[in-house]
């Protein structure tokens, strides 16, 4: 029974290390399955864990395992640490996979109590597998391990990846910088503090002011130029009108092109949506279809 206790919890941390690392790469807007797998099956051995401690060494007796540190339990080996936090990460990290699999992931408080969740198991895990006096070689080991990969991944995805803003770590750090500046405005702070605080003023506008215009449907498809498929060249060169600009996404940012004079551009009659520029309003709300003028006082706003 104590090595079903101890192997099934080596088996969560084994499983947890992935989950942990996915969810730092993870967005709002895309699909989550590895995470998802990952987070249910280290979450299913946790289960197992806690199932053999309370029911197989415990007998299912609570005040015992909420006792045991007190010398209720004979048995050296019939100790729990910290049952009530055991307990706390048992039910939150529940609710979670069930949220993972019925709530859609593109919602605020969903991602941050999602990221609080998986803060919470990192912690608790590289306490008991490596902070704790009682911890072995093969636990410390799994923790080491775990705490160097998931550092690892964070580093890298701040350097790679822009921030979700729907992420725990995105929503403190700009709600942080909001409420400084109650007090304090950006330019008056230190140097480092001010830049830091532009990076929070950049997530903002990156989230709420500027659309996307190039999922636009295409209403004249005689002036769509097509993308061009990919050749070896492009990685020192690019199209006449900026094509493979970025390799990823070739369209992005790429000008009109005028088949006749490629040095006219005032006269394009091909063009692609990376073309268009971004917009700080949302295009439902200038449809020009609708009908009925701007009021004058709103021109004169204008």
């Amino acid at each position: 029974m104590f090595y079903r206790v101890i192997f099934t919890i080596w088996v969560t941390i084994i499983l947890l290390t992935p989950a942990l690392c996915f969810h730092i790469f993870s967005r709002s807007d895309a699909a989550n399955t590895y995470w998802r797998a990952f987070w249910t099956f280290a979450y299913l051995a946790f289960l197992t864990h806690v199932y053999w401690t309370v029911i197989g060494t415990f007998h299912g007796d609570l005040h015992e395992v909420f006792h045991s540190q007190e010398g209720v339990a004979t048995d050296p080996e019939k100790i729990v640490d910290n049952p009530g936090p055991d307990f706390f990460l048992t039910a939150w990290w529940g609710l979670d996979v069930l949220l993972a699999w019925t709530v859609s992931d593109n919602r605020t408080w969903v991602r941050v109590q999602r990221g609080a969740v998986h803060m919470l198991a990192f912690g608790m895990f590289f306490g008991a597998f490596v902070l704790a006096s009682k911890a072995g070689i093969v636990a410390r080991l799994l923790g080491i391990v775990m705490a160097l990969t998931v550092t690892g991944c964070a580093l890298l995805r701040l350097i790679v990846q822009e921030n979700d803003p729907k992420s725990l770590i995105a929503v403190l750090y700009v709600k942080a910088f909001q409420f400084l500046n109650l007090f304090v405005r950006w330019h008056k702070l230190p140097t480092f503090l001010a830049v830091t605080n532009l990076g929070a003023l950049r997530e903002v506008l990156r989230a709420k002011n500027l659309h996307n215009t190039s999922d636009i449907p295409v209403t004249e498809p005689k002036g769509l130029r097509p993308t061009v498929p990919f050749e070896s060249r492009y990685l020192c060169e690019r199209e006449q009108d900026g094509q493979y600009n970025d390799l990823d996404k070739p369209t992005m940012g790429n000008a009109s092109l005028n088949p006749n004079d490629a040095l006219n551009g005032s006269e394009f009659t091909l063009s692609n949506p990376g073309a268009r520029f971004g917009r700080n309003i949302p295009l439902s709300e200038v449809d020009p279809a609708r009908d009925g003028g701007l009021p004058r006082s709103e021109v004169r706003g204008w």
